[in-house]
């Protein structure tokens, strides 16, 4: 059975500072991880995989490698007014009262 510890050190070696999730290992030698690169990488990130599964694959009793990369990307900042609401100037239109009319039914007269 191939060690997680020994895994772990030989990406370490290879992918330096980036970070190693979700490894798993079968009971018949197949490692499957997650590499997390920063959402600007570039053609060196597919390369540094490539390195990381040979570098692996090298290890006694792996049967199979297989590096995923991932990225997460911070959430846009949400608009602080998402629908338009708070106009400047504000919006004035010349209405001076609002009847709300709603039915489930259709035929109520909704569109008057």
């Amino acid at each position: 059975m191939v060690q997680q510890s020994k895994i772990l050190e030989t990406l370490g070696a290879v992918t330096g500072a980036h970070n190693i999730s979700g490894l798993q290992v079968s009971d018949e030698g197949e490692v499957l991880f997650c590499i997390e690169v920063g959402p600007d990488g570039g053609p060196e990130i597919e390369e540094m995989r490539q390195k990381a599964e040979a570098a692996v694959r090298e290890i006694k009793g792996v049967s199979h490698v297989r590096a995923i990369l991932t990225s997460n990307k911070p959430a846009a900042q949400p608009s602080p007014d998402p629908h338009g609401m708070n106009k400047n100037p504000p919006l004035e239109l010349p209405i001076k009262k609002i009847i709300a009319v709603a039915s489930g039914k259709g035929g109520v007269g909704k569109s008057t």
